[in-house]
């Protein structure tokens, strides 16, 4: 259950298909149920074996072989839209069509066959049009999914920014459902805008919001963690601002007004030398309960601010834990 699925992760998905269409015959209905999950929510141990139980030995072969049908399919594919939007977002930062050598590197393999023709073309004219702020159309039956009025759609930096860093994401789940080996195998992320180091098997994908304060930079990350459970990371700079500014009593007040809860503070703890308290909540969502545990923490040195929510319906334990996870995975980038 995706309690939280958000628009602008939607929103990612459709510009992420424009790129390619991911299908195959090579994959049997369940199996594509598997990798489409893996896509949208995440990749859990007994998908993972699912997966690879449900191989053939001929599949199991062509993941291993580049040249493959599905390799191409699962692999390349991913690779490909991810260059595709890291291309788009430097045109648009430059002004100027900029192809990265990912990007041209993918195109001369897609190119030999006439099936990625649609792909080329869709990446091309997104290409084209985005660095000059043209509006691109995305078509009334995906506008209206996303619920949007219209179909034509202009990407900024942000937005490509964000579709690029999500379809990263996408992309880490799909190297560990592809993998045969479990655990995945845990990386280093460092956000410098964020000043937040993260270890984990799939990256952060943060989005600038408008904090509505001048001086004053907000970002959020939010994800999907498990079909359960969704995970939010917060961060606000106010280094810029000629006051100070930090996460107060009012503040839990605020996340009080816009969850539908009262929170209760569970625990204070240090976390990498700074205070860091965690509340706890319950709200209801189509009859179903939803455990909430928010942390926050101040650093006044650097005049930054750091909030954790998680959101889940197993239960409060359930909240707890994963809160206590991404603790440890994260830490503050000096």
């Amino acid at each position: 259950m995706s309690f939280r699925f958000l628009k602008c992760a939607l929103f990612a998905l459709v510009f992420v298909l424009l790129a390619t269409n991911l299908f195959s015959q090579d994959l049997t209905p369940s199996q594509k149920h598997i990798f489409q999950e893996a896509m949208i929510i995440d990749v859990s141990q007994d998908s993972h074996g699912q997966f690879w139980d449900s191989l053939s030995s001929l599949q199991r072969a062509e993941l291993k072989n580049e040249n493959s049908g599905i390799w191409r399919l699962l692999v390349q594919a991913s690779e490909w839209q991810y260059a595709v939007w890291d291309s788009v977002l430097q045109s648009i930062q430059a002004g100027v069509v900029i192809r990265t050598e990912e990007y041209k590197r993918y195109y001369k393999i897609l190119e030999k066959d006439a099936y990625n023709a649609k792909s080329i073309s869709n990446a091309e004219k997104v290409l084209r049009r985005s660095h000059n702020g043209l509006p691109i159309d995305i078509g009334q039956e995906k506008a209206a999914r996303m619920g949007l009025s219209g179909s034509q759609v202009v990407l900024n930096e942000e937005t490509s920014r964000f579709i690029r860093d999500n379809t990263g994401l996408v992309q880490d789940r799909i190297k560990i459902l592809l993998k045969p080996v479990w655990p995945p195998e845990q990386n280093l992320y460092e956000y410098h805008d964020q000043k937040l180091r993260y270890v984990g098997a799939v990256r952060l994908a943060f989005q600038e919001l408008d904090s509505g304060v001048n001086g004053v930079k907000h970002f959020i990350s939010q994800q999907n963690v498990s079909r359960n459970s969704t995970l939010e990371v917060m961060t606000t700079n106010w280094s810029e601002l000629g006051a100070e500014m930090s996460y107060t009593p009012a503040t839990i007040s605020a996340f009080e007004d816009s969850f539908g809860t009262d929170f209760k503070e569970f625990s204070a703890m240090e976390w990498h030398n700074i205070g860091l308290k965690i509340y706890d909540g319950r709200t209801k969502l189509d009859g179903d309960n939803i455990f909430i545990v928010v942390g926050l923490a101040n650093n006044l040195l650097n005049k930054f601010a750091y909030a954790f929510v998680v959101w889940s319906d197993e239960s409060k334990l359930t909240a707890l834990s994963l809160m206590d996870d991404v603790l440890n995975r994260s830490s503050i980038l000096k």
